[in-house]
């Protein structure tokens, strides 16, 4: 069945045609951003998430991030360094190297701000990864990304699913479970 552009928004077929770094993806948020990953740690080297993050809490009192990676040291973190094709040991690191990093933005943040940044791990391996922008049960915008097996993370592709639709509710419905699964930090 062809989907329809009132369900998939965009389709990018490796991360060299995306349209923009991550910090201006994220930045489109008005209220939330969600994200489901991995690591975070190769799109975190080529912009400075900490600093966007830092920026959009201090934009508004109501706006909040929850960021949930891979628990490091668990069977779901050796299957997707099998599928990633790197070592264990290397991307039990990064993600342990991302998740302090977060860490100590969330301590240098005022008080109002740190109870609005969620920290999780999570010990599954989903499809891939997703951003979750301004998503609520009626509208909002989730990037979902794969991992091919063995593939470089360059080439994974993505696609954008938008609200409203049966699609984008099933993706909304799945991420969340993920974040709700996951383990607080």
């Amino acid at each position: 069945k062809r989907l329809h552009k009132e369900v998939l928004e965009l389709l990018l077929f490796s991360r060299h045609e995306y349209p923009e770094l991550l910090d201006a993806y994220l930045d489109r948020a008005k209220h939330s951003i969600k994200i489901v990953s991995i690591s975070l740690r190769i799109t975190d080297r080529e912009c400075a998430l900490a600093e966007l993050f830092r920026r959009k809490l201090a934009s508004s009192s109501s706006f909040e991030i929850n960021d949930s990676l891979l628990e490091p040291s668990t069977g779901a973190a050796t299957l997707a360094a099998r599928a990633l094709n790197v070592e264990p040991a290397v991307l039990s690191k990064e993600i342990n190297d991302m998740l302090g990093d977060l860490k100590m933005l969330r301590s240098t943040l005022p008080p109002m701000q740190q109870g609005r940044f969620h920290l999780y791990v999570h010990d599954c391996f989903p499809m891939g990864s997703a951003i979750m922008l301004d998503a609520a049960p009626t509208s909002g915008l989730i990037q979902v990304e794969t991992k091919l097996y063995g593939a470089p993370r360059s080439e994974s592709f993505s696609f954008e699913v938008v609200a409203p639709s049966t699609f984008y509710n099933r993706n909304f419905a799945a991420w969340n479970t993920v974040i709700a699964e996951s383990k607080i930090v």
